[in-house]
């Protein structure tokens, strides 16, 4: 997968965006639109976000993980060609 350089990459667990008061689908919303506002800094993203989704102690295990790609010399960057085998990466 491309993404170009300065993009937004979020990996969550569904404890931030489904429970019991909220469903998957209005969860997503809230995240999309608490991650929508461009220059903030990662760390304000996710507190915005976390703040939106749990605003109460949450019943459920909730983590949230943001990068922002950016560009790389040729000198910081490694390529290695792996078999699509589990084995092949210990």
């Amino acid at each position: 997968m491309t993404l170009p350089e300065g993009s937004l990459l979020g990996l969550y667990t569904d404890g931030l965006v489904e429970s019991r008061r909220l469903g998957i689908d209005v969860g997503l919303d809230m995240l999309c639109g608490a991650l929508n506002t461009p220059g903030d800094s990662l760390e304000t993203l996710c507190d915005r976000a976390v703040a939106a989704l749990l605003p109460d102690r949450p019943a459920d295990d909730a983590a949230l993980f943001l990068v922002r790609s950016r560009r790389l010399d040729a000198g910081r960057v490694a390529v290695w060609d792996i078999q699509p085998e589990p084995a092949a990466v210990a």
